[in-house]
């Protein structure tokens, strides 16, 4: 009688195993195995559990990997770009080195043309030249009179005025000037004055000559 029951057994005991086993697969086969279990509801007439089994499932799956991409002309048109970017700015270092070497060479030449201020002596000099034409202009007709002074009255006269503005102070010519002006008014001044003694020894000696006249007459 046992006997004639297992098959029926076996029947329902597969059924059962095909309803509960859930196998499980792994898509890589990095991951070990994963093992299934399977659960036996299946009870003996003792009421006794069945024993259980286990049942390992494996599943290796490949996968090919993709081809290398291609180097599409575009980036071989970018590497070509950056190359002759590199170039260019290799060059435009090369160019500044030889720059600032001929800057250095001629740096005494820029520190005197700096320190010259030619723009601002341009302008003194221009001022000085039109200010002298200015003054000749209209002084022109009071040195028409001053030409009809005698000599030591025009000596007089520009020495006076050049110690009163002090422009003789200016350069050194016209302080050279200025010294033989002065030296030139002295001897003057003592010729005019050797001259006046002399005028008055004669006009005095001119009325010692003169004939006395006798007192009453």
């Amino acid at each position: 009688k046992q006997q004639e029951e297992e098959p029926g057994k076996t029947n329902a005991e597969a059924e059962v195993q095909s309803k509960v086993s859930v196998p499980i697969h792994q898509e890589t086969s990095s991951v070990p195995p994963m093992t299934t279990l399977i659960i036996d509801l299946m009870t003996s007439q003792s009421g006794s559990l069945l024993p259980t089994s286990t049942a390992t499932t494996s599943i290796i799956k490949t996968t090919s990997l993709p081809p290398p991409p291609q180097q599409s002309t575009t980036d071989l048109i970018l590497v070509k770009c950056i190359g002759e970017l590199e170039q260019h700015m290799a060059d435009l270092l090369q160019y500044n080195l030889a720059l600032e070497e001929r800057l250095d060479k001629h740096g005494s030449w820029l520190y005197k043309l700096e320190n010259l201020n030619i723009p601002h002596q341009a302008s003194k000099a221009v001022d000085e030249i039109v200010t002298d034409a200015v003054d000749w202009a209209m002084q022109a007709p009071l040195r028409a009179r001053f030409s009809d002074l005698p000599a030591v009255d025009m000596k007089e006269i520009i020495q006076q005025r050049m110690f009163k503005d002090k422009s003789y102070e200016a350069h050194e010519d016209h302080k050279n000037l200025y010294n033989a002006l002065q030296k030139s008014l002295e001897r003057d001044y003592s010729n005019q004055l050797l001259s006046d003694l002399e005028e008055a020894r004669q006009m005095k000696r001119k009325r010692r000559d003169l004939p006395r006249t006798p007192y009453g007459f």
